[in-house]
């Protein structure tokens, strides 16, 4: 607990990554230091923090690093002393944008943002009178130069400091920024690539699926290595993705999607200045949590930004980007309304924001985007009515509000005004209200419409006779879509001056079709001349007339497409006969259809048109597919479902799997019970949102799956626990809280339990233990804790256990369980935790000594990045194949005979290399790789220039400088410390002066100056006192 510190001064080491944002924990800090007084030496990168949590702090030193972005506003918010000398040192970073106006309420202030890249200053500051004390009073004699020179202008500080060494203009500019040092072209022209190399690093590069031309950057650690000579011809505008100005070789383009991208988007990206296309979709990207899009500002000249299908979850700062005209923001997870901030964008001509999540109200201020085009908010959770600020973008020619949850009336006055407007979509076939109601606008002021759907909604009264009847181009297609509504009257003679219309009114009271339609050849596909040459009557291809019925509403040339007689037929255009023996399985499909937006799917071939057993994604029992009954699987994933499923599927009496997955549905558990031979549910990446009643499953229920859905629950539900049939359970990739419940020892039939990337915590119940049949344990990327229960090792049915990743507080510790009574098990995954100790002798014992080759064979062990210690068991010989990753720990042996002629260790590489056959395993003591092993024949373990004082264990994936008092209290470690011993921060890269019984004479950021070691009473056992001795007084 280091709350009360006052002073954490890091300075003048080689720390790197950002700074841990539990700083804002240690509120009583006075001064923070993890400067490099040689600039470019620190390797402290990403955002600033803010320090908005400490109203004492008035000493920062941030110098010689590599932060990136812009001066947060936030910065120091708290602080109260504002009367008091504030000093802030910033030199020598990547920063962008201005010195914030927030800075203002310093009263005496030093700041150095020399060697930035700094563009002025708030217009406020540098003609306010309160800062005349800053820089120790310079400020009052030579004004803003005091702190930055500005653009054009330099010296050798980047400021002026004395009266006699000016700010001296520079004939060739500046290139734009504050506080230059040199004048002309002293520094070489690789910042873009520098830039671009941060992003690479940060969102994982590596394992991109396409990097040609970006590979070259695969063995850097930081961009700062692209200043090295060997990186010198490196033309970034050759990179996949890359386009590049003609004349200035600028990036003006990046275009990345589906391409692997994973992590934080640093915020230099957008100090790319001529880029005015960034494509980052279909990733699994997301910015700051607290910035957002934060510095997005710096790029003057983005005009497009698609950040689609990625893990954005806010807006915050999107307002800056002033040049922006498109944005594409489909299928995120807001769960929110839609973001005011949005209207902040003057230049906006297109927002697309389908599946995106929002909710409630458009909020008020619409009309402020005035140069908004097109406009795209299908398939969210949006409700209320239809803003009438519409009517004040007169420049929309596009409209889509489809698959929301609208009510109200059209604003027709709204309307009157959008005269480019050509598309206009409002169908809601998955809303849970009334919809849309009042009467159907003219939009006779329209000379350009020609796509119109309202379908699906609640509107009543007849079609006006002027509907329409400002469209000039009366030949080109017309797309209308009135059906599933409640219109009145006929379909008029007016509209018959359209030579070709497609015009969908079914499920209306309409009483018929005007008669001059009926020789409309180009009308409805082609339907309507068609039928009239087969001497029917046209109109039938409009709406089947009253009496009569077909399953589309209206008919279709060729057999079996015309209207058959159904004496309740009320209305043209009926879709059913209530006076049939309708099928209720089929009623049961085609209410799923219809609530689900069935004439948008993607898929679904015959539904509604043919007997249900041809219908595409349904599986009868019977392999006749021209039966109509005997559903026994609805597989119905990616088929584009919009909606609520009906729960009336449960009363399907044969049913045993269904498959909802990848579409934008949700469903209640109402009901569930009645589905008797239910064996599978299976609705992965959906919207699934409640799962109370789940319980009342059938004992049938065998499988559920419900991995990346909307699940946000404090506790896994109890309701889970009573399924004592179920085998196999996945609900990972949710937002699963709280601690697993001993009741999980209630699954008793559990194979599968996978739960991963979830946010459970605590640690693995024992009663786990008790599942005798579990094969699969997935826990990884939670955040749970503790040690791993040596129970499992008993489990003898388990052949995969995953663990890894877990998120906070190191994740499990403690000593790695021997497992040794799991004969089947051969996948592990225990990486990226916190445990310790040696791995046990008898580990995976009965794997080994199984004569079983499924048992013995293919096996996979994943413990890298823990602090385990001491060799690899020799017995690991025993694995007929294995593939063991221990890289990141402390392994100080890799016995020879599990590297002597094993052609199947490590995929092969093990016979396949000639000499250093280990090194397949892990890389000696000495060496190094990024990955801690040899991967390739031909790329082998680097030797550390410092030998074993940088690479000291087995599997290094760095070289570290070591210090010779480090490299000493190593040996030590060693020499005397046991499994029992007090080892807190040893053998870490925490200074030694911060390793428990070390005392310096100096602070506890040094790395040298030892004056006091004390081990009392901590379990020290040597076996060679004089070696210990040596090492001690030597």
């Amino acid at each position: 607990d280091l709350t009360k510190m006052q002073v954490l001064t890091l300075a003048e080491n080689r720390l790197k990554g950002q700074i841990p944002q539990t700083i804002k924990n240690m509120g009583n800090l006075r001064t923070f230091s993890v400067h490099n007084n040689e600039a470019g030496t620190g390797e402290h990168s990403g955002p600033l923090p803010r320090f908005d949590a400490h109203p004492f702090l008035s000493e920062i030193y941030l110098d010689g690093n590599s932060f990136t972005g812009s001066i947060p506003h936030m910065f120091l918010h708290m602080f109260n002393q504002t009367d008091e000398q504030v000093t802030i040192g910033l030199s020598n970073n990547l920063l962008t944008g201005t010195v914030p106006r927030e800075f203002l309420k310093f009263r005496s202030l030093n700041l150095n943002v020399v060697g930035n890249n700094i563009t002025g200053f708030a217009e406020e500051i540098c003609d306010s009178g309160s800062i005349s004390s800053w820089m120790n009073g310079l400020v009052e004699q030579f004004g803003c130069d005091a702190i930055l020179c500005p653009d054009g202008y330099y010296t050798d500080v980047g400021r002026q400091e004395e009266e006699s060494v000016p700010c001296v203009e520079c004939e060739v500019g500046t290139n734009g920024l504050y506080g230059a040092t040199f004048c002309g072209a002293e520094k070489d022209d690789i910042s873009e690539l520098e830039i671009l190399a941060e992003f690479y690093l940060a969102v994982n590069g590596l394992n991109w699926d396409e990097t040609s031309g970006w590979d070259v950057m695969a063995d850097i650690e930081s961009p700062l290595d692209l200043t090295l000579p060997s990186y010198a011809g490196v033309n970034h505008c050759n990179f996949w993705g890359i386009i590049c100005r003609n004349d200035t070789n600028q990036v003006k383009e990046i275009s990345l999607p589906s391409n692997g991208l994973e992590g934080m988007v640093p915020p230099s990206l957008f100090d790319l200045p001529a880029l005015d296309t960034l494509d980052l979709s279909g990733n699994e990207l997301h910015f700051d949590r607290d910035y957002g899009f934060g510095p997005i500002g710096n790029a003057k000249k983005l005009e497009k930004l698609d950040v689609s299908s990625n893990d954005i979850q806010k807006f915050s700062g999107i307002g800056q980007a002033k040049a922006l005209r498109e944005l594409y923001a489909d299928d995120l997870y807001f769960f929110t309304g839609l973001d005011t901030e949005l209207y902040q964008l003057p230049e906006l001509r297109v927002l697309h924001m389908q599946y995106s999540g929002l909710r409630n109200e458009i909020p008020k201020g619409l009309s402020q985007l005035a140069n908004l085009r097109s406009i795209n908010l299908y398939g969210n959770e949006l409700e209320g009515t239809i803003p009438s600020e519409i009517g004040d973008l007169p420049k929309l020619w596009h409209i889509d509000f489809s698959e929301n949850d609208f009510t109200g009336h059209l604003p027709t006055v709204a309307i009157k005004n959008l005269l480019d407007l050509e598309k206009f979509h409002v169908h809601q076939s998955g809303r849970s209200k009334e919809g849309i109601t009042g009467e159907l606008p003219s939009f006779k002021e329209q000379t350009k419409l020609h796509l119109l759907d309202v379908s699906s909604n609640s509107m009543t009264g007849p079609i006006p006779t002027n509907f329409l009847s400002g469209v000039e181009d009366v030949d080109q297609l017309m797309v209308i879509d009135l059906g599933w509504n409640s219109f009145t009257g006929t379909i008029p003679s007016e509209l018959s001056r359209f030579s070709q219309m497609n015009l969908d009114a079914v499920r209306n009271q309409f009483s018929g079709v005007s008669s001059s339609l009926c020789t409309l050849s180009g009308w409805m596909d082609g339907e309507v001349g068609k039928i009239k040459k087969d001497g029917g009557n046209g109109c039938d291809a409009i709406l089947c007339p009253k009496g009569t019925y077909s399953e589309i509403g209206y008919a279709k040339s060729g057999s079996n497409g015309e209207c058959l007689s159904c004496v309740s037929a009320e209305y043209a255009g009926e879709t059913t006969c209530n006076g049939a023996a309708e099928n209720e399985e089929k009623k049961i499909l085609d209410n799923l259809y219809a609530e689900t937006s069935g004439s948008n799917w993607k898929k679904g071939a015959y539904w509604t048109t043919g007997p249900i057993c041809t219908y595409e994604g349904v599986v009868c029992e019977s392999n006749n597919s021209n039966t109509n009954e005997g559903i026994v699987e609805l597989r119905l994933s990616d088929f584009g479902l919009i909606g609520n499923i009906p729960t009336e599927i449960y009363q399907l009496p044969k049913l045993t799997k269904v498959d909802f997955s990848n579409n934008v549905v949700d469903i209640s558990f109402d009901g569930i019970e009645n589905a008797v031979n239910l064996e599978s549910f299976i609705m992965s990446d959906a919207d699934l949102s409640d799962l109370t009643g789940i319980g009342n499953a059938p004992p049938s229920l065998k499988k559920i799956h419900i991995e990346r859905n909307a699940l946000n629950y404090s506790i896994i539900p109890h309701e889970i626990y009573s399924l004592e049939n179920l085998e196999s359970l996945s609900i990972g990739f949710n937002e699963f809280g709280g601690k697993i419940s001993p009741s999980i020892s209630n699954l008793k039939s559990i194979q599968e339990f996978w739960a991963g990337s979830n946010d459970i915590t605590g640690s693995i119940p024992h009663s786990i233990s008790e599942l005798d049949d579990l094969r699969s344990l997935v826990l990884s990327g939670n955040r749970m804790s503790g040690s791993i229960p040596n129970g499992l090792g008993n489990v003898t049915s388990l052949r995969q256990l995953h663990l890894n990743g877990q998120r906070d507080f190191g994740g499990f510790s403690g000593p790695v369980p021997s497992l040794n009574k799991s004969p089947h098990l051969h996948d592990i995954d225990f990486s990226r935790n916190s445990l310790t100790g040696s791995i046990p002798n008898d580990f995976l014992a009965s794997v080994r000594g199984s004569t079983v080759h499924d048992d013995y064979a293919g096996v996979s062990i994943d413990m890298s990045s823990n602090l385990i210690t001491g060799a690899i068991p020799p017995d690991f010989d025993d694995f007929a194949s294995l593939f063991l990753n221990l890289a990141g720990n402390k392994i100080t042996n890799v016995p020879t005979e599990i590297c002597d002629d094993d052609d199947e260790f490590m995929d092969g590489l093990v016979g396949s290399l000639t000499t250093n056959k280990c090194d397949a395993i892990l890389c000696r003591p000495g060496t190094f790789t990024p990955v801690g092993r040899q991967t390739e024949i031909n790329e082998t373990c680097t030797p550390c220039s410092g030998g074993e004082s940088q690479a000291p264990y087995y599997g290094s994936t760095e070289c570290k400088a070591v210090s010779g008092e480090r490299e000493t209290l190593q040996k030590i470690y060693k020499l005397i410390f046991t499994e029992s011993s007090d080892d807190k921060y040893w053998m870490t890269d925490n200074p030694i002066c911060t390793w428990a019984g070390i005392t310096c004479n100096g602070d506890d950021s040094d790395d040298e100056g030892v004056i006091e070691i004390d081990l009392e009473s901590n379990s020290l056992v040597a076996d060679d006192i004089d070696e210990v001795s040596k090492l001690f007084f030597s």
